[in-house]
């Protein structure tokens, strides 16, 4: 995973999945992938590259309900997906994109392993799940 820096967007991974909802992503494909990370066990290790493409998709999932990330270059056309179809900013959408990213950061996560290997104590990265968190609670 190439990252440039700690915000969801802020690494290869969460682009190309960007990239790929915009040319042919559903609100299926969305929560299934929330679903699948969700559902993962903490006794299972989840993938890094699967954890940035839920945290990416919670980020939509915020848009749709319409509580966007502030927009940038590389999740502008993401968000604007998300505000496109807002059936995916449901009650039950937002609480199953807080689960998946409060999976992400559980043990077992790579992702979390990779951002402890950078910084042990928690820092720019947590700040901004905590803040996607917020935004869809």
């Amino acid at each position: 995973m190439g990252a440039w820096d700690a915000s969801v967007f802020g690494n290869d991974t969460a682009a190309d999945w960007a990239g790929d909802l915009i040319d042919a992503g559903s609100v299926d494909s969305i929560v299934e992938l929330l679903s699948q990370v969700a559902e993962t066990p903490e006794d299972d290790v989840l993938d890094a590259d699967l954890a940035c493409e839920a945290l990416a998709a919670a980020e939509v999932v915020a848009a749709a309900a319409g509580s966007p990330v502030e927009a940038d270059e590389y999740n502008a056309e993401a968000l604007a997906w998300g505000s496109k179809h807002p059936e995916l900013g449901t009650k039950e959408n937002r609480v199953l994109a807080v689960l998946a990213a409060e999976r992400v950061r559980a043990p077992g996560s790579e992702l979390l392993e990779h951002w402890r290997g950078i910084d042990p104590e928690p820092g720019e990265w947590d700040e901004a799940i905590d803040d996607l968190v917020e935004r869809l609670s």
